[in-house]
């Protein structure tokens, strides 16, 4: 069971306001963390284009940011550049390989 868990989204700060230090923080909050995200990359499927079509009619500075987070590779990429691949305990795809859902758990090195 998750308990309580803490879930916040990434793609839709501006990429100034999510900084990979502030992760392992965010962590502190619940002893496990649930990311639910956009895949990396996005399928070239029906959903995957319309998600891509529907981003891009948030305006131009949500559509750069969101460009910008697929290509560095997601919600992995921060993971990984963050130093917290190894805390992850699930990562289920769904959608039709178009969302994943990433479960974190905090580790003893983070209070």
């Amino acid at each position: 069971m998750l308990g309580k868990p803490f879930t916040f989204l990434l793609p839709d700060m501006a990429p100034k306001i999510v900084r990979l230090s502030s992760l392992p923080l965010r962590m502190r909050i619940g002893r496990k963390t649930v990311v639910l995200d956009s895949n990396t990359p996005l399928p070239q499927n029906i959903l995957g284009i319309a998600i891509g079509m529907t981003d891009a009619t948030f305006g131009r500075d949500h559509h750069d940011y969101f460009k910008s987070y697929i290509a560095s590779g997601g919600i992995m990429g921060i993971l990984e550049r963050a130093g917290l691949t190894s805390n992850i305990v699930q990562r289920l795809i769904c959608r039709h390989n178009c969302q994943q859902i990433v479960i974190l758990a905090r580790s003893k090195s983070i209070p």
